[in-house]
């Protein structure tokens, strides 16, 4: 496994300031000792996360996240669920990296549960601290729900409501770490006696402070 020298360069000095061993390019999520790294795995699995500098891209390759989908369907109780690694965006009007997401529930189960989520799970290493933003958001069929909430998680934070029209965003501190640092979110929604099938959710992530962000160079 290539293990690279990284140096942390300080943009305004243009000097390095201090440097950390890339790990990677992806983890084991349960950090467990020597599962710091794994080479991208042949199939996407929640067990396997990338490892990324902050909310930048590496110089040979692009920010990643491990996003989950799962959602209702009319044939089966446990509805569909999908996993894949996605890169991160440029949003050129914001200068800002960012990636969004979104999946739909097709169906009530044949237990009559209408549901849909979306989690996205990394590791980060980071000389400086940095900031995240999560955005989620729920769109509900239409009529009443006679049981239903929304969870909406961000690591250690957790927010829970009943089924309506949500969108909640939290900003978050990472706080520097040599060894990679679990991150996680995600947007769940569910319940039954809709009028129709039709429960949306979203989930967005951010940079906050295009400029404020540390810049990793290979030796």
């Amino acid at each position: 496994m290539l293990r690279e020298q990284l140096l942390l360069t300080d943009l305004d000095k243009n000097k390095v300031s201090n440097s950390i061993l890339r790990a990677g390019p992806f983890g084991l999520i349960t950090g467990a000792a020597g599962g710091f790294f794994v080479s991208p795995p042949e199939i996407p699995s929640e067990a396997f996360v990338p490892i990324n500098c902050a909310m930048n891209n590496w110089v040979n390759d692009s920010w990643k996240t491990m996003c989950r989908k799962s959602f209702s369907i009319a044939s089966s109780p446990e509805g569909e669920i999908t996993t894949e690694y996605l890169s991160i965006n440029f949003n050129r009007s914001t200068g800002r990296n960012e990636l969004e997401q979104e999946t739909a529930s097709t169906g009530l189960s044949p237990d009559g549960f209408l549901g849909a989520g979306i989690r996205f799970a990394f590791m980060t290493q980071a000389i400086l601290p940095f900031d995240v933003k999560v955005t989620a958001t729920v769109n509900p069929p239409g009529g009443e729900s006679r049981e239903g909430d929304i969870t909406f998680r961000v690591n250690d934070y957790t927010s829970q409501s009943s089924i309506s029209n949500f969108e909640e965003e939290k900003i978050v501190t990472i706080q520097p770490s040599v060894l990679p640092r679990n991150f996680f979110t995600n947007i769940d929604a569910g319940g039954s006696l809709f009028d129709d099938n039709n429960l949306q959710v979203k989930l967005k992530i951010e940079q906050v402070e295009k400029a404020a962000l540390p810049h990793f160079n290979r030796i």
